[in-house]
């Protein structure tokens, strides 16, 4: 039964929404498009998302298309619904708990959508479950590489795939915590030189787009991308040098600029949390509330 609710769910959306060509879906084509041509890798802005240009790209030489990206996708979601029942029944050892995951996957049209998009949300949803479905339930020796080839597939899919190698590395100083004491604590007064890895990483992922953050999110006050009901005032902020080091002219901007800084990050990480939004319904926000936070 669950497998037949996922299945009708995508012929559905598939009638429904067919293949979906969105905003940043002619950025991938774009790009796919110059490495087919023998273009070269060039620390741009569409480089950050690589991986997912090069998937256009092989579709596009075997004659599939982006037609062939949607069923790799939509093979992918398929996976880890058998990856969510897997987990499902190693953490709460009943099939019954297995088939809820599934279900509640499944019926989540949120997220079954993206399978249908020319976008990485699908893909990064996937390789996001893989990535668990390995630490909780796979118990071969090569754990560990194959999380960390995941980490970095999902890095050059999207930017923002750094959090999960982040979480990974908690996962696994809180094993090395459980097995070595001393060696933990050694590890730990190395993290200062990871730290400054990632700023590194971080500063280097900023630079190519690193203006159009700057008149874009700062200049306008944008809070939610895309929606201008919900706006701060940037009358009297003083800007960073849009040419500068990413990083840097960052931290120097919420020096010259504290309760602005403040205010945007707070709303930033409110709304990313909180997944509330001043243009849902109060009934569509208030169901939000009583699914999500609890989870939290």
């Amino acid at each position: 039964a669950p497998i037949i609710i996922w299945m009708v769910v995508k012929i559905g959306l598939f009638i429904h929404l067919g293949t979906v060509i969105a905003n940043d879906s002619p950025r991938y084509i774009r790009y796919a498009n110059h490495l087919l041509r023998g273009g070269k890798v060039v620390g741009d802005f569409d480089s950050n998302y690589i991986f997912y240009s090069v998937i256009i790209a092989f579709f596009h030489k075997t004659g599939l298309g982006i037609g062939g990206v949607v069923l790799l996708q939509i093979f992918f979601s398929g996976l880890s619904c058998y990856f969510l029942y897997q987990m499902a029944l190693s953490l709460f050892g009943e099939k019954e708990s297995g088939v809820i995951a599934i279900i509640g996957y499944s019926g989540w049209i949120f997220a079954q959508q993206w399978d249908f998009y020319i976008l990485t949300d699908s893909l990064f949803t996937s390789f996001c479950i893989w990535i668990a479905y390995l630490v909780v339930c796979y118990k071969g020796k090569s754990k560990e590489a194959l999380i960390f080839t995941l980490i970095i597939l999902l890095c050059t899919l999207r930017p923002n795939g750094f959090v999960m190698g982040i979480a990974f590395i908690g996962y696994l100083l809180n094993q090395l915590f459980e097995k070595n004491r001393w060696l933990f604590w050694k590890v730990v007064s190395c993290m200062p030189i990871l730290f400054l890895f990632l700023i590194y990483y971080l500063n280097g992922a900023l630079k190519s787009y690193f203006p159009s953050l700057i008149y874009g999110n700062y200049l306008e006050g944008e809070i939610i991308s895309g929606y201008e009901g919900f706006l701060l005032n940037t009358e009297d902020v003083e800007f960073p040098d849009p040419n500068g080091e990413p990083v840097l002219e960052m931290i120097a901007f919420a020096f010259r600029n504290p309760f602005f800084a403040f205010k945007m990050i707070f709303y930033k990480v409110f709304f990313f949390f909180g997944h509330i939004r001043p243009f849902y319904s109060q009934s569509h926000n208030f169901i939000i509330m009583i699914v999500l936070y609890p989870s939290y």
